[in-house]
């Protein structure tokens, strides 16, 4: 399992039908106060979730003029902000594409024209994953939590990097179940997969028997038509019962 399948990207807010077909309605819902409409009215076709239509539609965008309508706190209110954002997304779209270090090369900017969006730190952390830059993938969460302080997805986020890292100078287990159980003591609804992390941060800490039963309980909430979510979770099981901890493996040539 690699981090970025289970880490909080927001590539996530990309929708799938076109922007533009919803576009005055979107303008409506805006007016009314709903971040997501003014997410689509803000971004457009660069928060699309097809890369080959995001890419050069942020690119225009970058090159043209970044005066827009100003909404809420999740989508910023500066042209600073705006330009980070756009960064961001089309780093976004290049990292569905699995180009990782163009991907990396957009948020440095982003982070560059602005420090302040938690969750481009968030998916820069998911890159830096990728290509086996773990200390610095744990810097950009520190940074995400520093902006974003009690996100459920990124406290996980970081416990299960803490917890499964291949590298040990990062591995953390006491920190690990630190975050794993902020994360759900503070989500509203507690997906399975933080239970995983609290299981995979335990046994990193030693404590092999407690991992065991929470990764059991884990097992027993998940939906019985995934398989391999299935399979993944008992695998991981069955490295607690023999007193070993679970590590993340890393990207093919990193």
């Amino acid at each position: 399992m690699k981090l970025s399948s289970t880490l909080y990207l927001l590539a996530a807010l990309c929708l799938s039908n076109p922007v533009a077909a919803q576009q005055g309605e979107n303008s409506i819902e805006c007016r009314r106060g709903v971040p997501e409409a003014c997410w689509l009215v803000k971004f457009g076709t660069c928060a699309h979730v097809n890369p080959r239509v995001a890419i050069p539609a942020c690119t225009r965008r970058l090159a043209g003029d970044l005066r827009f309508i100003r909404t809420d706190g999740i989508i910023g209110g500066s042209q600073r902000v705006d330009q980070a954002q756009f960064y961001a997304l089309r780093g976004n779209a290049h990292f569905k594409q699995g180009n990782i270090d163009r991907a990396l090369s957009d948020y440095n900017l982003a982070i560059k024209s602005s420090r302040n969006v938690y969750w481009v730190h968030i998916n820069r952390g998911s890159a830096y994953f990728e290509v086996g830059e773990y200390q610095a993938a744990l810097e950009s969460f520190d940074e995400a939590l520093n902006l974003s302080p009690g996100n459920a997805m990124i406290l996980n986020g970081r416990a299960r990097l803490l917890a499964c890292a291949p590298d040990a100078n990062v591995r953390d287990g006491a920190r690990a179940v630190n975050d794993s159980l902020r994360a759900i003591g503070v989500a509203e609804r507690v997906p399975v997969v933080f239970f995983d992390t609290l299981a995979a941060a335990h046994a990193e800490n030693g404590e092999f028997e407690l991992a065991s039963e929470i990764q059991q309980s884990a097992i027993a909430l998940l939906p019985p038509g995934n398989q391999e979510m299935i399979e993944s979770y008992r695998h991981r099981l069955a490295l607690y019962q023999q007193g070993m901890a679970f590590r993340i493996v890393p990207a093919p040539g990193t």
